[in-house]
């Protein structure tokens, strides 16, 4: 077997790993590369020919594993794209409004702009009928069930990242390679959707490893330490994961007197509105649980909410009153004139969406706070923000940064170090040679590195574009 690794090698994003053994050809993951310094790798010429590929297989959702699955269909693949259900309902709604955003604002001679397209992209990419062609090529396979793929055995195993993530098990003729794809946090009752799956790790004997390692060397903040600032503010959220999670704790803040019940939650993401939908439609893979500052709610599949025992239904579990949802643009500038509001927007990066108005009409206010939750890569709005910007630019226009910024890292959907110690620890070590360590900047990759080969892990930092045989 052998694997080369077309991306997240030394860099964060655009994942995409080529195996081939005797008998097969096909990707891990397709994903968008964003940053500054890789953004232009998305238009070179690919490293293999989209015709000779037996099939794909998909670890979740997001554009930096899922972005480039257009183009390879555009480019002449013609098999299946294999993933959970729930990757399949999210990586429709992305790849589509990917392909829109794209065919729109090159129409106006723009550059093309999405919530997970943060970066300029001199042409378009693919279009939406290269969107709707790829769609039509998922094949849907359920969690920790043994799948045979073209005499390869596959085991998709909850990676607790977003709703569908997966990391991916393959053995064939007696070896076997694990693909983590993105790991979520290990904190079990405090997040929509669980940690990855210890049990179905515990049945997997892989020789080889292929392992996140984003915050190698980071411990994550507690989340309700986290919450203690959690007020009055406009949120640049991004549209899955992050969305629900956010509408959940909000909830339960208002329900736990922790915010004012005059404060109205304004939702005002379209791409988010249409994520949570699909949250909601398959909550059977949610947590059964909160923990929310010292209080554990409790959470069931069939409906009736009873707040006196602190027990609701998974399908309410992002509805309260104090939520009002912005469906049409109009609606959205009106906000101007809310007081006392706390106001979820897109784009997580502030680099285009509702949340551009949002932030023109606020951020010139020191009454106002602008709270961003998850990873600002460089050369974004947001980052800008974050990075203590006096004055920043919006539509061409130049306003003072006057509002209380804040940058809150205990919501981050990646695993830290300990976790992905946890993670690796999960899994048998019996045959393992070697984990490959991607998906980070070098000197987080370096630190995690460090940690494991202490505890006699065999560690290979791969270059962009390097191959090992297996």
């Amino acid at each position: 077997m052998q694997i080369t690794f077309l991306g997240a090698a030394k860099t964060v994003t655009g994942s995409c790993y080529l195996v081939q053994t005797d008998k097969h050809k096909f990707l891990v993951d397709a994903g968008l590369f964003q940053g500054l310094d890789v953004v232009a790798r998305n238009t070179q010429p690919l490293s293999y020919n989209p015709k000779e590929l037996d099939f794909i297989l998909l670890t979740h959702a997001h554009m930096d594993h899922s972005g480039m699955l257009p183009r390879v269909v555009k480019e002449g693949f013609k098999g299946r794209i294999y993933m959970t259900p729930p990757t399949s309902a999210l990586s429709e709604i992305l790849l589509m409004d990917a392909a829109k955003i794209q065919e729109g604002n090159l129409r106006r001679n723009l550059h093309p702009y999405s919530e997970s397209m943060p970066y300029t992209i001199e042409v378009a990419l693919y279009t939406t009928v290269d969107a709707i062609d790829t769609i039509n090529l998922f094949q849907s396979v359920s969690f920790n069930q043994p799948t045979d793929i073209n005499g390869l055995k596959v085991t998709f195993i909850p990676a607790g990242h977003i709703l569908g993530a997966a990391s991916i098990y393959i053995e064939y003729q007696g070896e076997s390679v694990l693909f983590s794809g993105d790991i979520g946090r290990n904190q079990e009752s405090q997040s929509v959707v669980p940690s990855f799956d210890k049990e179905g790790l515990s049945r997997a004997n892989p020789d080889y490893v292929i392992m996140e390692s984003l915050y190698g060397g980071i411990t994550h903040p507690d989340r309700d330490q986290t919450l203690s600032e959690f007020l009055n503010l406009i949120i640049p959220s991004f549209a899955v994961q992050r969305t629900q999670e956010l509408l959940e704790l909000l909830k339960f803040s208002f329900l736990d007197n922790k915010i004012p019940k005059d404060v109205q939650v304004f939702l005002d993401t379209p791409l988010g509105l249409a994520a949570t939908k699909i949250y909601t439609s398959n909550s059977h893979y949610f947590n059964d649980k909160l923990q929310f500052m010292g209080n554990t709610w409790n959470f069931r599949e069939i409906a009736g909410d009873n707040q006196q025992t602190h027990t609701f239904s998974q399908q309410s579990r992002f509805d309260f009153e104090n939520l009002r949802i912005v469906r049409f643009h109009k609606q959205s500038l009106a906000l101007g004139r809310q007081r006392k509001a706390v106001i979820l927007a897109g784009s997580g990066m502030a680099e285009g969406g509702r949340i551009l108005n949002h932030l023109a009409m606020n951020i010139a206010d020191h009454n106002n706070t602008v709270m961003f939750v998850g990873y600002q890569a460089d050369g974004t709005l947001g980052r800008k923000i974050v990075d203590g910007n006096k004055v920043i630019k919006i539509n061409n226009k130049k306003f003072d940064v006057r509002a209380r910024i804040e940058y809150l890292q205990g919501f981050s959907a990646h695993a830290d170090q300990p976790t992905l110690i946890e993670w690796l620890g999960a899994a048998k070590k019996d045959k393992l040679k070697n984990v490959f360590l991607v998906h980070a900047d070098p000197d987080r990759s370096e630190a995690f590195k460090s940690a494991i080969s202490n505890n006699g892990y065999e560690v290979t930092i791969p270059d962009w574009k390097q191959n090992f045989q297996i």
